[in-house]
């Protein structure tokens, strides 16, 4: 068909004109003001108006295919031909060489179905099965842009470049996109986002927006910009609604010469239009209902009408009872409302919305209902809505028309909504106050007397902790008392008269035997082991390698004065720190001399002292061992040494005296076991003393 712009005659043209076929797919201008025709199964038809001839293009001439699906002028002047199954025909103007272009030259299908040259002189291919191709005329490179580079749909119909050099093309199913052509970002339009139909027929651009002609209506996309530099995008859609009077797009679509306008082929007809009407139109926004714990509630109450009801002897009709009821004889209200201490002070609004709503705490689960009043377009109204109180920010834009919430915490709140229609023009919110009053437990009087009682009980429990606190530290201090009374007992026992005064007589008995290396080794140990003792009493704890020096002075004081009856080893195992570890002083000695008095002694031939230390249990627990081979415990007894039982009974008994206080004091955990040892046929063969203590 031609239509003459002037006079809006449409001449019609067909095989019976002139034309090799009536199914029509795509037609140009070349540079000669030829007409050029594609046709579906006789080629290219082209016409010179001029000489008014025609000549017909065709596999015979060199075309791969017959079924032409789009023409394209280049920039050069060639003819680019897409067949449905011949891939890319390119027809050289000056030469009428044809060259081929498929899939076994590089392109995704053979199936054309759009094509169109950027301003880079790059050739945009649009394909059925194979999504978008660019063929790059200076390099001969093929890039392709299908499902593996994030289509989801990859027939291609049709193809545009706009003002700005973006790349825009619509699919048969996967909606409309858009590549940057600075980002090189790939963008999809769907209905989600505001567009008409998945289905993308055609595109055009006017004014910096994009007209996408869809199988449901037409879709017109703006660019804005935020004050903050993001992008966003704006989708009105047109329908018969508007004034289509078909919204089923096709493939075709051109521009008029005389004013601008499009001419859109829909249907099974062509459609001219102008630029469209800009809708300012905002309606409002209502809140209809609220539901209270899931169930609707109407606020109409009996109370309300008797007082909007001046006169007392009105007659009120009752469709729940079906009868009259005089004004001042209304029945009262025993609703859900009133049986759950749910209070309001009136209604307005066409919706008969509460004012002054208050609710209890338990009643804190509330739908709210509402609508935007569009009547164009009822199928695009959104919503967005706010409960101040609880959210912080306006939800997200739904099409859903209620809002829930749950377990509202007692406060104030005011809910709002907005609306917009297919003018993406939000309206005004509409609101609704509301309180949830706290439980008894939570109200201010009841605050006051918890913190009251809470401060009483605090100060008596201040109090009770000060007097045990005062009552434990002068058990402390009693007991460090008694500490120090039996560290200086301990050191007493440590250096008691007995061994002084066998000391000085070892001593003196090597003076008159003329043993003076002895007796001057024997003074040095003596008065270095005195030293010693002095030294560590001063300390409560001292490391554990000072404790060994003096323990080792005193054994060997005793092995000299014994002439060798006595004999010692001292083992310390290699995961011992004896310069790191600290115990309480004076701690040792006393078992080590009884072991000597009362086991040793007591055989003519004499007896060994082994001293064993290592780390127990994670090395957390320092254990020594005093072992001897002396005649042990019960024999001991039998021969009641009166020197002996007396010193035992001093030392030992401070010693064990010194362990528990210590354990009382520092929570220290220190333990002294005594075993005797036996032979095969149960004979005592000497004592072990073991002393653990928590490091």
């Amino acid at each position: 068909d031609l239509i003459n712009e002037n006079s809006g005659m449409c001449t019609y043209f067909d095989t019976s004109k002139g034309l090799v076929n009536n199914a029509v797919m795509s037609i140009i201008e070349n540079n000669r003001d030829e007409i050029w025709i594609g046709t579906h199964g006789n080629g290219i038809q082209v016409i010179d108006p001029k000489k008014k001839a025609s000549k017909n293009i065709t596999t015979t001439q060199g075309l791969d295919d017959d079924f032409i699906s789009c023409l394209l002028k280049g920039n050069s002047g060639n003819i680019w031909i897409g067949t449905d199954d011949g891939g890319v025909n390119m027809l050289d103007i000056k030469t009428g060489a044809i060259r081929f272009l498929s899939t076994t030259q590089g392109l995704s299908s053979y199936n054309i179905r759009s094509l169109l040259e950027d301003r880079d002189h790059r050739i945009w291919v649009g394909t059925d099965g194979g999504g978008v191709n660019v063929i790059d005329q200076l390099s001969g490179t093929i890039k392709h842009i299908s499902l593996a580079e994030g289509l989801n749909n990859d027939y291609v119909g049709c193809l545009l470049e706009d003002s700005a050099g973006n790349i825009w093309f619509g699919t048969s199913g996967g909606g409309l996109y858009r590549i940057d052509s600075s980002q090189q970002t790939l963008t999809n339009f769907t209905v989600s986002n505001g567009l008409a139909d998945m289905n993308v027929l055609s595109i055009r651009e006017r004014a910096g927006k994009i007209f996408a002609g869809t199988s449901k209506g037409m879709s017109i996309i703006t660019s804005t910009t935020s004050p903050n530099g993001s992008q966003h995008w704006d989708i009105r859609t047109y329908g018969s609604m508007q004034g289509f009077p078909h919204i089923e797009f096709q493939n075709c679509v051109a521009v008029t010469e005389r004013s601008g306008e499009f001419c859109w082929s829909i249907g099974k007809g062509v459609t001219f239009m102008d630029k469209p009407v800009e809708d300012s139109f905002i309606p409002p926004a209502y809140i209809t209902g609220l539901d209270i714990m899931d169930q609707a509630q109407y606020f109409v109450s009996n109370k309300l009408i008797q007082t909007h009801q001046q006169n007392p002897g009105d007659t009120i009709w009752s469709n729940l009872k079906d009868t009259f009821y005089l004004n001042g004889k209304l029945p009262p209200d025993t609703g859900y409302l009133q049986k759950n201490n749910i209070t309001w002070t009136g209604i307005n609004g066409p919706w008969l919305m509460p004012e002054n709503l208050v609710l209890p705490y338990d009643q804190n689960h509330l739908t709210f209902h509402f609508t935007g009043m569009h009547t164009d377009n009822r199928n695009k109204t959104r919503y967005r809505y706010i409960l101040e109180g609880n959210d912080k920010m306006w939800s997200s834009v739904t099409d859903q028309p209620f809002a829930d919430y749950r377990n509202l915490l007692p406060g104030e709140y005011t809910f709002k909504i907005c609306s917009k229609g297919a003018n993406n023009l939000w309206s005004k919110p509409a609101a609704l106050n509301f309180t949830i009053t706290p439980p008894w437990l939570q109200t201010w009087w009841f605050r006051i007397v918890v913190t009251g009682i809470a401060v009483l009980a605090l100060y008596k429990l201040f109090q009770k902790r000060i007097s045990y606190v005062r009552r434990k530290e002068k058990e402390k201090s009693a007991m460090q008392l008694q500490l120090a009374s039996l560290e200086i007992k301990a050191l007493r026992s440590q250096m008691n008269p007995h061994f002084v005064f066998n000391a000085l007589n070892a001593i003196k008995l090597y003076t008159t035997q003329n043993n003076n290396h002895a007796a001057s080794e024997y003074l040095t140990k003596f008065s270095k082991l005195i030293r010693l003792v002095m030294e560590n009493s001063r300390n409560d704890r001292i490391s554990f390698a000072s404790e060994l020096e003096a323990l080792q002075l005193y054994l060997e004081m005793e092995v000299m004065r014994f002439k060798k009856k006595l004999e010692y080893k001292i083992y310390v195992e290699n995961n011992v720190e004896t310069d790191y570890i600290e115990i309480p002083p004076l701690l040792l000695q006393p078992y080590v001399e009884n072991a000597i008095w009362h086991g040793l002694m007591h055989k003519e031939e004499g007896g060994r002292i082994d001293i064993h230390v290592a780390m127990k249990k994670d090395e957390s627990i320092l254990e020594i061992n005093i072992i001897d081979n002396g005649i042990g415990r019960a024999r001991s007894e039998e021969l009641k040494s009166k020197t002996a039982a007396k010193h035992k009974s001093y030392g030992m008994k401070v010693t064990s005296e010194r362990i528990e206080l210590i354990n009382q004091i520092y929570k220290a955990g220190a333990n002294v076991m005594v075993h005797d040892l036996m032979d095969t046929m149960g004979h005592p063969v000497g004592t072990q003393v073991t002393i653990q203590i928590p490091v």
